[in-house]
């Protein structure tokens, strides 16, 4: 990845926070949420690679996307199993 795409998904994490996007009726939320996941997946993936300039920087852009994530409340399989088995998936 090239510092100006990292930087391009650092003003758009960035511009989601600053700014509802809900609002726009052309919004996707479902998109847009596929999308940062993957996006976050990507960037973890190529994290172990990337030189120290780009780390910090790629650091920064997945804080931003957990931030999003929260902001607009994004499906968290992980936190919905919690929620249901709060004791771990017993076997029965």
């Amino acid at each position: 990845m090239n510092r100006d795409d990292l930087l391009e998904l650092k003003a758009r994490m960035e511009n989601a926070l600053e700014n509802d996007l809900l609002e726009d009726e052309s919004f996707d939320i479902n998109k847009f949420e596929e999308e940062v996941c993957t996006i976050e997946q990507d960037l973890e993936d190529y994290l172990p690679a990337a030189r120290d300039a780009e780390r910090k920087l790629i650091a920064s852009i997945l804080r931003l996307i957990t931030k999003v994530k929260d902001e607009y409340e994004f499906f968290d399989a992980e936190a919905e199993r919690s929620a249901l088995f709060p004791n771990g998936e017993d076997d029965y």
